[in-house]
């Protein structure tokens, strides 16, 4: 049986897409070669696109497949597959391993503004303010504190001077947000990636990508197996009406995205290179342990002792080691 086959039976099929068969008339596009996979980027106009759809919609259009996306794709052309795959390679160009509505960098501006105007205290004779924890933490994060003021474990943490907190927020102000980078530390900002993606592709387009906003996100982080972050992901990772992406791989290697939308009972999982499947809770589980932790179902061939996305497709490169314990998710919803 087909990996297609195996998921379905675990559910519902509801469309079959492959992302490589989607892109295959193009060797390069938005600097992108499709051959080489470009997940993330389907994986986020999916949940773009589903979350601003009613719930009743043609099957058709959850895979791609209606008749206005069916049209040949035609090199060069300006047909409905070419600007879809061009906003899928440039949403996977600049991906985010999970996105956030606040940067580290607002929430530190926003924290030391305050405290320019708080009323001093004597602290060691000097005039200082109190900095609460939160700050501090974030302050110690993103600087190299080679005299570290601050306690976490006291309310404030600490105490400096007017001046010194001043002379961070310059610091901080003038620099680039490192969060609106591509895989940034903590998540990639959602508000502003979407105006870039929106700025470019939507036009008058009424399913932008800014009327869809971030509910909450789990930083990139390692876990002790795959069993451990599918039940991390399981119980805190969905909710009704919402759809979650989802990043896997194995500890600083590359991965794969697939993305989650939930209606009611039912979890329609998308695969970029299987298509679309509806699961109960349960289906949706073992449909992820088949894919990235263990086998499931006994299969034949290469690998078949490996979950299918470590499995080779060239006997004579060598067996993958590295159980794929890495994981990150973000959860969308669509504006009200």
């Amino acid at each position: 049986m087909t990996v297609r086959d195996r998921l379905a039976s675990l559910g519902t099929a509801l469309g079959d897409f492959n992302q490589g068969e989607f892109g295959k008339d193009f060797s390069m596009i938005e600097g992108v070669n499709p051959a080489e996979g470009y997940c993330a980027g389907v994986a986020l106009d999916w949940t773009r696109r589903v979350l601003q759809s009613g719930s009743g919609r043609q099957a058709k259009f959850l895979h791609y497949a209606s008749a206005k996306n069916a049209l040949p794709s035609g090199v060069g052309t300006d047909t409905r597959q070419t600007r879809t795959l061009r906003r899928m390679a440039t949403a996977f160009s600049g991906q985010g391993a999970s996105y956030v509505t606040t940067t580290r960098k607002t929430e530190l501006i926003a924290l030391l503004t305050p405290l320019l105007t708080a009323p001093l205290v004597n602290y060691n004779s000097s005039p200082c303010v109190g900095v609460p924890s939160a700050a501090a933490k974030l302050l110690m994060e993103r600087f190299d504190l080679q005299d570290n003021p601050f306690d976490l474990g006291y309310e404030p943490a600490g105490f400096v001077s007017r001046n010194r907190i001043q002379n961070w927020l310059n610091t901080i102000t003038q620099g680039v947000d490192p969060q609106h980078s591509k895989l940034a530390d903590g998540g990639r900002e959602w508000g502003q990636y979407a105006k870039e993606l929106d700025d470019k592709f939507s036009g008058s387009k009424k399913r932008k990508f800014g009327k869809i906003h971030v509910v909450t996100s789990s930083n990139q982080q390692t876990y002790g197996s795959p069993g451990a972050w599918r039940t991390e992901l399981l119980a805190n990772g969905f909710q009704t009406d919402c759809c979650t992406i989802v990043g896997v791989g194995a500890p600083g290697d590359e991965g794969h995205a697939v993305a989650v939308h939930l209606l009611g009972a039912d979890y329609r999982f998308f695969d970029p290179n299987y298509g679309v499947y509806k699961y109960s809770l349960e289906g949706l589980r073992t449909a992820l342990q088949h894919l990235f932790g263990a086998p499931f179902f006994t299969d034949d061939g290469l690998d078949a002792d490996l979950p299918v996305y470590r499995r080779r497709t060239d006997s004579t490169k060598p067996k993958d080691t590295k159980p794929w314990t890495r994981m990150s998710y973000t959860i969308f919803a669509a504006n009200s």
